[in-house]
Formats: structure tokens, C-alpha cells, sequence
């Protein structure tokens, strides 16, 4: 069986198997043939067969309609599930801090998660609160660690103001990312007027 990938924008995904339509635009390698992108409908059926019975043949399939590549995908349900866990902590936190004196009051999750291991008072009030939702404190802990880990990727600290870099240089080095991410001229302009007000330098 032939070997496919799959291809949106800029990413291969390699496919098991794959279901090839007539508008699906397709290329096909082995070290004997190349045919390149073409639509599917416009090869032969005998040569597409022997194609995908080939195991030598590379098959790359280019939707007529793509889908965000896989690391895309990964990408922005980590944010949606930690979106999710925000929310999660605004109900919380509403929760704990019903009927309590402002000073007791918690802004933050992940401070008052860590200071109900050290306060009893605090522990018994926060667990009986999130066992309303069926959680225990291992539940919490785990949706704590994951949206942390995800926050330390995207909000990189190699951005922020130091002494040990130059602010023109990290400017330059933000601008550098338009490169990369393809917008529009009006955001490139936007995001260049951002980083003159984030680093100072013109």
C-alpha cells in the first residue's frame, strides 16, 4: 500500500489511509514515476490504482478545502481547554469567596489551592466547595499544572524588559516574528506601533 501525506498550507501529515476526492489535488513519487500535482480526476484509474497498491509510492493529497495542520489543531485546543479551566477558576474563586470578609478573599486559584495546604480553615471551606462540581483536590491540581505549562509557552519571559538585552534589538527581534505569522499590512503596522510602545524604540 502506497504511502500518503496529507497537505495543508504548510504541513505533511502522513495518513494510513486516506480518502482521495476527484477535486483533491494530487502529486505521485516513486523512483521510477513522478506525477505531479494534479487533480485526482485527471489521472487514469489504472495508474491511480497502481499508485495506491505501490508500497514505493508517495502519495501527497492536497484538499481542495484545508483543514489547520495537526500541531494548529494541538495548538489551539490547549487554549480552548485552557480558556475552559479560567473560566473554571472564576466559578471557584466566586464560590470560596461567597459570604466571606474581603480580606479573605481569593483573586487567584492557584494562591488559594496552595494556601489550603497550609490553612486548615482554608482546606476544609475549599474542598467542601469543589465537591459541589464532584472534584477533589488532585482534580484541581492537575488543571492548575496544565494551564501553568501551557501559560509558560505562550507567554514567553524572553519578551520582557531586561537589562541583558538591548530594547532595539528586542524590538527587532518582534518585528522579525511578522515573518511567520503572514498578516495583513494593517496588523503588520499595528503590531509595529505595539512594539514601539512596549520597547521605546523607534
Amino acid at each position: 500500500m502506497a504511502t500518503f501525506l496529507e497537505k495543508n498550507d504548510a504541513c505533511l501529515e502522513k495518513k494510513n489511509n486516506l480518502q482521495v476526492y476527484p477535486d483533491d489535488s494530487i502529486a505521485i513519487f516513486d523512483h521510477e514515476n513522478i506525477i505531479p500535482m494534479t487533480k485526482r480526476s485527471n489521472i487514469n484509474e489504472s495508474i491511480w490504482q497502481n499508485a495506491i497498491s505501490n508500497k514505493r509510492s508517495l502519495i501527497v493529497v492536497k484538499r481542495n478545502e484545508t483543514n489547520p495542520c495537526p500541531s494548529a489543531k494541538f495548538f489551539q485546543a490547549t487554549n480552548d481547554i485552557c480558556h475552559v479551566i479560567g473560566m473554571m477558576y472564576d466559578t471557584l474563586l466566586r464560590d470560596y469567596n461567597e459570604n466571606l470578609p474581603d480580606q479573605q478573599h481569593y483573586s487567584s486559584l492557584p494562591r488559594l489551592h496552595s494556601a489550603a495546604h497550609h490553612d486548615e480553615d482554608i482546606m476544609t471551606r475549599y474542598t467542601n466547595k469543589i465537591a459541589v462540581y464532584g472534584m477533589k483536590l488532585r482534580h484541581i491540581t492537575l488543571l492548575i499544572d496544565y494551564k501553568y505549562i501551557r501559560n509558560t509557552q505562550v507567554h514567553r519571559s524572553y519578551w520582557n524588559i531586561t537589562s541583558h538585552v538591548p530594547r532595539l534589538e528586542q524590538r527587532q527581534n518582534a518585528l522579525a516574528l511578522l515573518n511567520t505569522v503572514n498578516q495583513s499590512r494593517v496588523f503588520s503596522e499595528a503590531f509595529r506601533l505595539c512594539t514601539s510602545c512596549v520597547y521605546g524604540a523607534q
